[in-house]
């Protein structure tokens, strides 16, 4: 059972980027420079918002007010202003996906900019998955039983491959200097993006939904969420494009 769970949410977590690059045959178009420059661009947008958060977390929660926290009891629990700011600064992934389309990284990928975005998309998320689900999904198979916040966070981060080819897409766009018109827009939809799991989360953790005693109906309310803010999100990008 520890070996199945492990593989059924491996499977479940990574198959959906290798159905995508080869359904779509990004291997024609050459695609692969813009998933490694999408991961690479990931992996030091990632740095850079860690030192940013290292600066911020004690200018906006002093070391008084954590412990504090800690003292309540706290520690653990969802802390919404903490959330909050995670959420801010994690919108700096916009300059990092901004600064890649802008460069010449990209002009050796064949096909239109949707291959490009595609491509770029699929790398940033790899490495999104990489550094966040993978260690968890290895832990997971020291469990003897598969809980549901596995399959949660496995469909979750189907989800998330869907938003950050979005993203990528909002980002493409800003490069484009006939389209500054739409840039509030833009910008308005990447802080949306950050702060929709949020507030969704808070609501769930308060138990808003209406489903207090059922684990499945607060975790699908979670994911139903989710999923209808990244088709919301997907059909903006593409007319904004």
């Amino acid at each position: 059972m520890t070996l199945s769970t492990s593989i059924n949410s491996m499977l479940l977590t990574f198959a959906p980027l290798v159905v995508t690059y080869q359904g779509l045959n990004l291997k024609k178009f050459n695609a692969y420079p813009g998933c490694f420059f999408g991961a690479l661009a990931f992996l030091l947008t990632q740095i850079a918002k860690f030192i940013i958060l290292a600066f911020m977390f004690p200018i906006f929660f002093p070391s008084e007010e954590f412990e504090e926290t800690i003292t309540a009891g706290k520690s653990s629990a969802f802390v919404v202003e903490h959330e909050i700011l995670r959420a801010v600064v994690s919108t700096i992934d916009i300059i990092g996906l901004y600064m890649l389309f802008n460069s010449k990284r990209l002009i050796y990928i064949m096909g239109d900019i949707e291959i490009k975005i595609i491509s770029v998309g699929l790398g940033w998320a790899f490495a999104d998955l990489l550094t966040s689900n993978f260690l968890d999904i290895i832990f997971q198979g020291w469990s003897n039983e598969m809980k549901l916040e596995y399959l949660v966070q496995s469909l979750q981060a189907n989800i998330d491959i869907f938003e950050i080819i979005s993203l990528a897409g909002l980002a493409y766009t800003l490069t484009k200097k006939d389209e500054s018109a739409k840039r509030s827009l833009i910008y308005a939809l990447v802080l949306a993006r950050y702060l929709f799991p949020v507030a969704v989360s808070y609501v769930k953790e308060e138990h808003i939904w209406g489903c207090d005693e059922s684990e499945w109906c607060r975790e699908s309310c979670f994911l139903g969420a989710k999923a209808a803010f990244a088709a919301v999100l997907h059909i903006l990008s593409k007319q904004l494009q």
